[in-house]
């Protein structure tokens, strides 16, 4: 051969070799490449899994149910599949919720994980504020209707005499609740196993939210000093209790017919807390700046009273006593460093002059929570308080952010009466100290807010009310109306309820209801009635029972606001009472019967109401305002049911 050609093929052997030789290194950077990124793609789902599991499996995580089957483009390679041993990892209970970005996961079809609570089937105890039927029978329905037990001490331990009766203890008589008793009780829920509280603040100091504004502790130091500090140290100091506290800004005056107050005495001391106070700021902002306050005004002169000073000086030192405890619980909070115990003040008579005698009480409230970083809610009224805190309760235990939809009929900006609130900003408080989120699309529910209106806008905005509602269910949007109409002068919301044979619109579909006491009370019971509904059917309840609960919540509502507080209320005989009723609610028997409620909302899916009845009418303080009694339901298979295009 040539020596040029040998020449020839000696090179192009040596070129082949380079060749090859960059080919192995290309397919090296490929191995490699392919090996990052499995690395990169195995650590972030480690990772996902780790910080953003939910709370199943938060229980329980199986590595050996997630395979990963990488293809990489233009590479030939093998179908890996990756087998992980059957590591099971028994997460500690952290109580930690970690954000979930997962949507609304379904389970049989339905059920939302993110809505699944952990409340249901548990035991909450309950120290009411006292024994009036907005903190007892409703409060039972709304617990029963999220299928939780609610177990209160024995009624004579928190019931408040007014007008006459007294409770009785060994060897004393007053007309307040037993706090010592209440310890006692507490101490043994404690020990049987309760983790979740709902606490009167006023019932356990006190002995009742009336006779905060003038017990002493001379009154109340024969019950025991200071063991209601301890029992909340107590609970407190288990970390897994999760404590919901209802404390409250001292009233105007107190209840006339309670202890030696009378109704003079009454209208007295109204007059004088309602002077304007100076407003403490800054370093002059102390107790003793708070306590100093009460007896002067802006210019530091003794404000004048007919009131005798014996009464006087009880209600200021009460007053005193009750600012003191309210210190002394925040603090025992922080200290504490249990992060499931949560408060939330009530200013009682709210809505008068706003630099009453509360002013700086409430200023001051405002610094100590600051200062700590707690964050802690201070509300106007304080009846409907233990509603709003179930509410929390269950807010609080799911992971769902929830948000909803309010429209207003009439003037959203329009001051609620007896507040220093308009209807958006009781709104926004109530959302804030929820956590709930105000949106214009894709709302969880909505909200239909009926306010105090004009005469010439009643019929309209009634009309259009009612008209929304409908659309709302042929939509299947869950709907809660917040009715504040004044009966005697705005008739329009109620007719269309009630009258089912002239307007068919049915009542029972409502998630929740309520036109009580004022528009402060009705927006939170006609919320946590609903609220707390949604969560539990889209949590994937269906149980009868609870269902039942819920019915009981909103008929209670329908009956004592559309008929025994407009039309009723001017007998405490009970048999009177009675008959009137179960004559009165006929239309409100025969609205539910004829529809359904709602069982189920993704599906949608509604159960006939079968039967509805009232029973066991009484007045536990012997007045009008406070009639309670008792209600019955049956349920029966779904009945089709033909709305209505629009009502006129």
């Amino acid at each position: 051969m040539p020596v040029h050609m040998s020449r020839f093929y000696e090179q192009k052997l040596a070129l082949q070799r380079r060749k090859q030789q960059a080919y192995q290194r290309k397919l090296a950077r490929q191995m490699m490449s392919k090996r990052i990124i499995r690395f990169v793609i195995l650590l972030v789902v480690f990772l996902g899994v780790f910080f953003f599991y939910d709370k199943e499996i938060s229980e329980k995580f199986h590595l050996d149910q997630i395979k990963f089957d990488f293809k990489m483009p233009d590479i030939k390679s093998p179908d890996w599949k990756f087998e992980w041993p059957d590591w099971k990892i028994e997460w500690p209970d952290w109580n930690i919720k970690w954000p979930s970005f997962s949507g609304n996961k379904k389970k049989d079809g339905k059920q939302g994980e993110d809505f699944q609570s952990d409340l249901i089937g548990k035991t909450v105890s309950y120290v009411p504020m006292d024994d009036r039927p907005i903190h007892t029978t409703r409060m039972e329905y709304l617990a029963e209707s999220f299928g939780m037990e609610l177990k209160m001490p024995d009624a004579k331990y928190y019931r408040t005499y007014v007008g006459e009766g007294e409770n009785s203890y060994p060897s004393y008589s007053t007309k307040y609740g037993n706090p010592i008793k209440i310890t006692k009780w507490l101490e043994d829920q404690e020990d049987a196993g309760c983790d979740y509280y709902i606490l009167s603040v006023d019932q356990l100091y006190s002995g009742g939210l009336i006779p905060s504004n003038y017990v002493t502790d001379d009154d109340i130091d024969v019950y025991g000093k200071n063991e209601s500090s301890k029992i909340l140290k107590l609970l407190m100091a288990d970390q897994n209790n999760h404590i919901y506290l209802i404390d409250s800004i001292a009233g105007l005056t107190v209840e006339p017919g309670f202890m030696d107050f009378t109704l003079d005495d009454y209208n007295l001391l109204l007059a004088y807390s309602n002077q304007p106070r100076k407003e403490l700021t800054g370093k002059e902002l102390t107790l003793d700046g708070v306590l100093s306050s009460y007896a002067n005004n802006p210019e530091g002169s003794s404000i004048a009273t007919s009131l005798s000073i014996e009464k006087l000086n009880k209600y200021l030192e009460a007053r005193e006593r009750k600012i003191k405890h309210s210190e002394s619980l925040i603090k025992m909070i922080e200290k504490s460093g249990n992060s499931h115990v949560h408060i939330m003040f009530g200013i009682q008579d709210s809505g008068f002059t706003p630099t009453s005698i509360q002013l700086n009480d409430v200023n001051y409230i405002k610094k100590l929570s600051d200062s700590k970083n707690m964050d802690i809610p201070i509300r106007d009224g304080v009846s409907s308080l233990s509603e709003e805190a179930f509410a929390s309760m269950v807010m609080d235990s799911i992971t769902k952010k929830i948000q909803v939809k309010v429209t207003y009929y009439g003037d959203p900006n329009q001051m609620i009466a007896g507040s220093n609130n308009s209807y958006a900003m009781e709104m926004d408080s109530l959302f804030k100290n929820l956590g709930i989120k105000q949106v214009e699309e894709k709302p969880d529910f909505e909200i239909l807010v009926y306010t105090n209106n004009v005469p010439e806008l009643r019929y309209a905005n009634s009309k259009d009310l009612i008209n929304h509602y409908l659309t709302n269910l042929k939509n299947h949007m869950p709907t809660i109306i917040m009715n504040d109409a004044n009966y005697y002068e705005d008739q329009f919301i109620f007719n269309y309820l009630m009258d089912y044979d002239t307007y068919r619109v049915p009542m029972g579909t409502l998630l929740g209801y309520s036109n009580w006491g004022g528009f402060i009370h009705s927006s939170r019971i006609a919320f946590s009635e609903g609220f707390v509904r949604y969560v539990y059917i889209m949590g994937g309840g269906d149980d009868d029972d609870c269902s039942k609960g819920h019915l009981r919540a909103l008929t209670y509502s329908f009956m004592n606001d559309m008929v025994y507080e407009p039309s009723v209320k001017d007998t405490l005989d009970e048999t009177v009472i009675e008959s009137r009723m179960i004559e009165n609610t006929k239309k409100i028997v025969s609205n539910l019967q004829s529809g359904n409620h709602i069982t189920s909302i993704k599906p949608y899916d509604e159960e006939s109401i079968r039967t509805v009845g009232s029973y066991n009418y009484h007045f536990p303080w012997r007045r009008g305002n406070e009639l309670d009694f008792e209600i019955s339901v049956t349920l029966g298979d779904p009945r089709p049911i033909t709305l209505p295009e629009v009502v006129y």
